[in-house]
């Protein structure tokens, strides 16, 4: 299986692997495979059961000189009407139902993770476990990547 293996270091690159033909599937961000449906008319097919949901957050580092700009910043891009208007850009699930509730155009809420027919089978990704055990699952993969 090792031989078979191909692995990309930017989002860019598994939509283009698709495409080249150099795989015939892989694990990519949702919104870089929709985009080339969209955009690039490639024949790609996303397969939601299973979908591995992850979140994100907004920090502010400490000691950072523009703070006051920063918390702006992130007050902005969390309101419901900006959040909203992210799908129209990339096909990224809304994170409050606010936002949810702003997106009315049937066809586009069924291309985003989010919609109840791609949450069906879906899998939170399990942060303390891979705290727990990263060290080891990683020391075990780069061994038999190794041999």
């Amino acid at each position: 299986m090792k031989d078979s293996l191909v692995w990309w270091e930017s989002g860019a690159q598994a939509p283009q692997l698709l495409a080249d033909g150099e795989v015939t599937m892989t694990a990519a961000w949702n919104g870089r495979i929709q985009a080339a449906i969209d955009n690039e008319n490639q024949p790609f097919t996303i397969i939601w059961d299973g979908q591995v949901m992850d979140f994100d957050g907004w920090a502010i580092p400490k000691g950072s000189k523009n703070i006051d700009a920063a918390y702006d910043y992130i007050n902005y891009v969390s309101e419901a009407k900006h959040m909203g208007e992210q799908h129209k850009y990339v096909s990224y699930g809304p994170v409050t139902n606010a936002a949810g509730a702003m997106i009315t155009d049937p066809a586009l809420a069924a291309k985003l993770p989010s919609a109840p027919q791609n949450m069906k089978n879906w899998v939170p990704h399990n942060t303390t476990f891979w705290a727990d055990n990263f060290d080891e699952l990683n020391e075990r993969f780069l061994a038999w990547m190794g041999k």
